[in-house]
């Protein structure tokens, strides 16, 4: 990101991370290049009871999901998406409901795209996810944003109230209708409170 940005003749920048991506996010506000930070659904840390409901499997199990998890999104469709979030219990009726077509078309070729050259990419992001962060969340003293719905069945959305609670001075806009994906609907609303946190 540093020599993105030192390409790009940027001092300073505000990051926004979605879902797996909020972790990085976090990490990113112990550079003094960024200014503040958003996580969407965001995953909480490894090895704290309140903020991950499921322990780290071990790797022969997670690399065994990773491949079935790869397979199950290379034969989704757009028409089948919904049915295979339904199998595995992750679509809320915010979800459903959020599921257009078009959403389904993109989260199809996104993962498929991904995915095509095997399951490395699901299982090394597994692993990040599910040990320590190399950094602790009350090291942060940057303004934070925390965003999540009750209807995410994706990331629970009680373990993400800890992320609110521990991250110092986070301002958390958690709500009870959205889900998952749903909180896309709100990046125009987040880029305005990033920016206005910006020198």
């Amino acid at each position: 990101m540093r020599t993105i940005a030192q390409a790009l003749g940027i001092e300073r920048l505000a990051v926004w991370g979605y879902s797996g991506g909020g972790p990085y996010a976090l990490a990113a506000l112990l550079s003094d290049l960024v200014a503040a930070v958003a996580v969407f659904c965001s995953s909480g840390p490894w090895g704290d009871e309140e903020a991950n409901a499921d322990d780290a499997e071990t790797e022969g199990v997670e690399r065994a999901d990773a491949e079935q998890t790869r397979a199950d999104w290379l034969a989704a469709t757009p028409t089948t998406l919904a049915t295979m979030l339904d199998e595995q219990g992750v679509l809320s009726a915010a979800e459903r409901a959020a599921l257009t077509p078009s959403m389904a078309e993109y989260l199809c070729a996104m993962a498929q795209q991904g995915s095509a050259p095997g399951a490395d990419g699901w299982y090394d992001d597994w692993v990040a996810l599910d040990t320590p962060w190399g950094f602790e969340i009350e090291q942060i003293r940057m303004p934070v944003l925390v965003l999540h719905g009750r209807q995410d069945w994706v990331v629970p959305f009680a373990n993400r109230e800890w992320l609110a609670a521990h991250v110092p001075g986070a301002q958390a806009w958690l709500t009870d209708h959205d889900g998952h994906l749903t909180l896309a609907d709100r990046v125009e609303d987040v880029h305005e409170w990033l920016l206005e946190r910006m020198p």
